[in-house]
């Protein structure tokens, strides 16, 4: 019973302690704010899809699908993983790289 009790209580944990997320798209906040400051037009930003962010190994994850303008002008559609962890008390984007399938 014990061992049930810890379990639950560790879910629970996580799943507070998890990076917040939109409500509008389900991004990862801090991820929507890593992608507005290294884009080169945020203003384009578009996006398709994304996952549930994922906790493994101490640190969550979370894939996005997104389309935006490049330097260029043209739209470029990508398909990232983003590796969040908690940096001085709040959520950063420590990581990222392109989703193959």
């Amino acid at each position: 019973m014990k061992k049930i009790l810890i379990a639950i209580l560790l879910v629970v944990t996580l799943v507070i302690a998890a990076p917040k997320t939109s409500g509008w798209d389900g991004v990862a906040l801090c991820v929507d704010k890593y992608l507005e400051n290294n884009l080169k037009d945020p203003d384009s930003l578009k996006i398709r899809g994304c996952s549930k962010v994922l906790y493994q190994d101490g640190k969550y994850y979370q894939r996005v699908n997104y389309t935006a303008k490049n330097g260029f002008g043209g739209t470029v559609r990508s398909n990232k993983i983003f590796i969040i962890d908690k940096v001085k008390g709040s959520y950063k984007v420590i990581y990222n790289y392109d989703f193959k399938q």
